[in-house]
């Protein structure tokens, strides 16, 4: 099964660092905007579309559905 950690963080926080070694420290693929690139290439959906959803906002199914239907095939 695979584990996914999301971290969420402000500028200047450190949570990329955090996020990177905790990555190391469990042995798990560390993805940050290589994600939204990911998932851009996989589904054929402009990159631009994905970096235009707000954080703040409830991500759409079909953005969910591709990003873990990517990390399960990783």
């Amino acid at each position: 099964m695979a584990r996914i950690i999301t971290i969420a963080r402000g500028i200047g926080s450190g949570g990329r660092t955090v996020g990177k070694m905790l990555s190391e420290d469990m042995g798990i693929k560390y993805y940050d905007k290589e994600l939204i690139k990911l998932a851009s290439d996989e589904s054929g959906i402009n990159e631009r579309f994905f970096g235009l959803v707000d954080e703040k906002l409830m991500i759409t199914t079909l953005l969910l559905t591709e990003i873990f239907s990517i990390i399960r095939r990783r």
